[in-house]
């Protein structure tokens, strides 16, 4: 049975460092915990390293958990239609709309929710513009059931922006005096995406925000925005494993007529020519599969996969394999949330 493997220590051990680095600069480190499900075993463990705040982006994530962890808990987004049951659960949320901020009102709880606001700035996802703040504020004023916090920043999602500092400087700075004027003092400066690593790493953000999100860094110790491994921190936290259900030498040229694939693409031309040693494994994706994975067996290469299986070619592997046996694979982002969410693909945590 396929499963995903999550090595608890070294996602601790990342942790620890980007907590170290954010005390450093007076800067507090949210580690987002979605990719993982906000998993009870993960949030203990980042408990117990020194973690009082996690961000986590699906409310249903937060009522996995068979016990209270004290921690208190940011959500990256609100649906409308839930709003009265996940508020009672969370402290703080990320708000951009009139309708669900005065819902989120009206619902009178006795603890006021704290309202972070995301500021537009190019990736074209949840986000105010500026020169509709003062209307925005004026209008949140008036409401007495809610607590505006600050704003927030996100890059690197939807169109991939990549942060300015100077940018980030102005855009805070411009939202401070708007919500000043009003007199809404806010408290929270809040970027989010690994995208900032380096900025945050060097310093480049202090004083500029006070608050940063990232769940690659911590959990995969990756930077996608640069396409490396982050040298500091530990790689390899998670192992998706398959099982070998056929294995046998066949000729990949043989002469078929071909056309769209499972996911409606064009058939891709193998590389390799004539007879290869292929595996059969017991988990497939929701998509091609070959960025996805990296063979910790660097003789094995991804030859396909469907949606429920993937191919790979062993023939250049000096191990040997057999039916029943297993292959391991590292895993990135997209398809380590999609392992833990698919009841198929067994869950260890070590």
């Amino acid at each position: 049975m396929a499963s995903l493997q999550i090595d608890l220590k070294k996602i601790e051990r990342n942790y620890r460092l980007l907590k170290k680095i954010a005390e450093k600069y007076q800067i507090q480190f949210l580690p987002v915990t979605k990719c993982l499900l906000s998993h009870e075993k993960l949030i203990e463990v980042l408990v117990e390293a020194g973690c009082e705040e996690i961000s986590e982006a699906h409310f249903f994530n937060l009522l996995n958990w068979k016990k209270k962890i004290p921690v208190k808990k940011n959500l990256l987004s609100i649906s409308p239609s839930i709003i009265k049951s996940s508020l009672t659960i969370i402290d703080s949320v990320i708000v951009s709309d009139i309708f669900v901020i005065e819902k989120i009102n009206n619902l009178g709880l006795k603890n006021k929710i704290g309202i972070i606001l995301p500021i537009e700035i190019g990736e074209l996802r949840d986000g105010i513009f500026l020169e509709e703040l003062e209307n925005f504020l004026t209008f949140t004023s008036h409401l007495k059931n809610i607590q505006i916090q600050g704003f927030d920043l996100n890059y690197g999602c939807i169109r991939g922006v990549i942060p300015d500092m100077q940018a980030v400087e102005e855009t805070f700075q411009k939202a401070k005096a708007v919500s000043e004027k009003l007199g809404i003092i806010p408290n929270v400066f809040s970027v989010g995406g690994t995208i900032f690593y380096d900025s945050f790493k060097n310093g480049e953000i202090k004083g500029l925000s006070n608050q940063i999100r990232m769940g690659e860094a911590f959990i995969f110790g990756y930077n996608t925005y640069t396409a490396q491994n982050i040298e500091e921190m530990e790689q390899g936290a998670v192992i998706l494993k398959g099982e070998i259900l056929e294995l046998r030498n066949k000729n990949i040229e043989i002469k078929v007529k071909t056309g769209w694939n499972s996911y409606g693409n064009k058939s891709e031309e193998y590389p390799e020519k004539g007879i290869r040693k292929l595996a059969v494994l017991d988990f497939g994706y929701l998509d091609d599969i070959k960025k996805q994975l990296i063979p910790l067996d660097n003789g094995i290469k991804i030859f396909g996969n469907s949606h429920n299986h993937t191919v790979v070619d062993l023939t250049d592997s000096k191990e040997h394999y057999k039916t029943g046996g297993e292959i391991q694979f590292y895993t990135c982002y997209d398809i380590t949330e999609y392992g833990m969410l698919v009841p198929y693909i067994k869950k260890v945590f070590i």
